[in-house]
């Protein structure tokens, strides 16, 4: 069983399979614990007999930075051992901050270096496994809603703002805040308001388009994230949001509470319309204020 975070050459897979003896340790699986980066918290099962670690397609484990070869690193399960060797990468693989020049063992709690990031080698059993997959979520999730957080979006935004630039394909941004947040709040109180962010979230969540990421930037803010659409796909996709939760009635303690989003909309083609992520937010930021200026419950791009 697989989860799929990322596309194309920067996907994130976590595999999940059942125990299997390790000698000593049976009982326990090998695992990568990505310990730095937007994967902090992000567990790699070591269930193959060879495991395959790059930027590439073509690998197992695909890693989502710069400095990362297309095939960077292997780990072979041979008799209850796990042997990591490098895959003549570019920079090099590192086990605790030593470049590994030969096939080497690895032992519990070792660290692996490849480009920019460190992974940790662990044995884990079920309840270890439970463990991470739970400090990941805590990592990357909004605690109220259950999204993505704005610190997980931007590292994610880093990477799909580079991949943009070597690929020139289109990646779409759109900010939406929730209008007159504010007065739901001081008139209906913050419980209220909570679950009107709950909701939200779970609306735009379970919209049919698969985009490619749904966050909340902070308070009323979301951002939702699509990557090899057009503007007027982007609009839509908006608007179809927009529309939604206008006619959507959120219940509270029996009352009926209505609110409308305004929204902002910006494209980045790989260019030089923007020199930086930061640029890109701060474009639909800015068509959000226009948004919000201009009457509210409106999509500005």
């Amino acid at each position: 069983m697989s989860e799929v975070i990322r596309k194309d050459d920067t996907v994130y897979k976590i595999l999940q399979a059942p125990d299997f003896p390790l000698g000593r340790e049976a009982g326990r699986k090998g695992c990568l614990l990505m310990i730095s980066g937007s994967g902090i918290g992000q567990v790699f099962d070591l269930a193959k007999s060879v495991s395959v670690f790059g930027r590439g397609r073509e690998v197992d484990f695909q890693l989502t930075a710069p400095s990362i070869s297309r095939t960077h690193f292997m780990i072979e399960r041979k008799s209850g051992e796990y042997i990591i060797s490098d895959q003549q990468s570019f920079n090099g693989t590192y086990v605790n901050r030593k470049r590994i020049e030969r096939p080497t063992v690895l032992k519990e709690g070792d660290k692996i270096f490849a480009g920019e990031l460190k992974l940790r080698f662990s044995l884990l059993d079920a309840a270890d496994d439970s463990y991470h997959t739970q400090i990941r979520s805590m990592a990357v999730k909004d605690g109220l809603t259950g999204v993505f957080n704005k610190a997980y979006f931007l590292d994610f935004l880093q990477n799909e703002f580079q991949f943009s630039q070597r690929h020139h394909s289109p990646i779409s941004l759109i900010f939406m805040d929730i209008d007159h947040f504010k007065t739901l709040n001081d008139t209906m109180g913050h419980d209220a308001g909570d679950q009107v962010l709950r909701e939200l979230s779970k609306l735009v969540r379970d919209m049919e388009r698969n985009y490619d990421l749904l966050a909340r930037y902070g308070g009323e803010e979301f951002v939702v994230l699509l990557r090899g659409v057009t503007l007027d796909q982007t609009v839509a996709v908006a608007e179809r949001i927009r529309a939604m939760i206008e006619n959507y009635c959120f219940i509270y303690q029996g009352k009926i509470l209505k609110t409308t989003v305004s929204m902002g909309v910006s494209i980045y083609k790989g260019g030089e319309e923007y020199n930086r992520p930061g640029e890109f937010v701060q474009a639909a930021d800015a068509r959000l204020y226009r948004a919000k200026l201009t009457g509210r419950n409106q999509v500005c791009y």
